[in-house]
C-alpha cells in the first residue's frame, strides 16, 4: 500500500493521507498540536486513484474503518472503543480481551544511567 498524497493542517500535522488502493486515514489534533484521533478508512477491492488524486471514499466504497483515540494527554490508548494500552512513566499496560472482561500484562522499561 504506499500512499501517493498528503494534506497538511496550518501547523504542518498531516490531516489526511490518501492511498492509491482508494484507502484514506484521517487525523484529527487538539489546538495545541496534540494528536487526538485517528480513523483509517480501508477501501473494497479494485478501487484505485490516479497518484496525486484526493478524492473521499463514498460509503458504498468501505470495507472497513479503524479508529485510534489518544485521551488524557496521550496517555490512554483507545482503539475501535476500547482500551488497548495505558501508558505511564516508566512503562504501559496493555489490554488483551479475555472473555466479557479485559485484563491488562504490565509491561516496564528499566532505565540505567544512559537513560
Amino acid at each position: 500500500m504506499i500512499s501517493d498524497s498528503y494534506t497538511y493542517d496550518l501547523s504542518g500535522n498531516p490531516q489526511k493521507i490518501y492511498f492509491t488502493n482508494g484507502s484514506i486515514t484521517k487525523y484529527v489534533y487538539s489546538a495545541t498540536g496534540q494528536k487526538l484521533r485517528m480513523v483509517h478508512y480501508t477501501a473494497k477491492a479494485n478501487i484505485t486513484r490516479t497518484i496525486g488524486q484526493q478524492v473521499e471514499l463514498k460509503a458504498s466504497e468501505i470495507q472497513s474503518t479503524d479508529s485510534t483515540d489518544y485521551l488524557l494527554g496521550g496517555s490512554l490508548v483507545v482503539r475501535n472503543g476500547k482500551i488497548d494500552k495505558y501508558l505511564f512513566d516508566g512503562g504501559y499496560a496493555q489490554a488483551t480481551a479475555s472473555g466479557t472482561t479485559d485484563k491488562f500484562t504490565f509491561y516496564y522499561q528499566n532505565k540505567d544511567h544512559l537513560g
